[in-house]
């Protein structure tokens, strides 16, 4: 009887990267807790006619979606700060809505890797009387994500 081949998936990070040519240097965003997404999607085009015995539907355009994630927010961080001397940080990317390379790595053996391009959308942040500073963050991909 053969066993799953699930992995877990504590251990997932998210890289920006600094832009720099020939070779883009990838930093790891601090404080990374859940992550939902990419969320691919695609566009249900309806193709019904007066000859079709059922609804039809095609598939339209692919949509690359939006990567969440909440952080456990650190202002100071520079992965994190508004006002960063990093070369790349969300809080500043946000500010000057900047378009960026991300690095999404799974915790599998081979460490699999998607190149993801795209922006910060929303920095929220969430501060229980009981708990700790969040920052809740949504990257809108403008691109489908590549394997690396």
């Amino acid at each position: 009887m053969a066993g799953t081949g699930a992995i877990k998936s504590h251990g997932i990070t998210i890289k920006m990267g600094d832009g720099a040519t020939p070779t883009e240097n990838f930093t790891a965003i601090a404080e990374l807790r859940n992550v939902t997404g990419p969320a691919l999607t695609k566009s249900a085009l309806e193709a019904t006619t007066h000859a079709s015995s059922a609804k039809e539907q095609i598939p339209g355009l692919k949509d690359p979606g939006t990567l969440t994630f909440p952080v456990n927010w650190i202002p100071t961080d520079p992965t994190h700060a508004f006002s960063s001397a990093a070369a790349a940080s969300l809080g500043k990317d946000w500010l000057n809505d900047t378009v960026r390379h991300y690095q999404y790595i799974l915790p599998n053996a081979a460490l699999t890797t998607w190149l993801l391009t795209g922006w910060v959308q929303t920095i929220s942040f969430d501060g229980a009387v009981d708990g700790i500073l969040t920052g809740n963050i949504t990257i809108v991909l403008t691109q489908l994500p590549t394997l690396v």
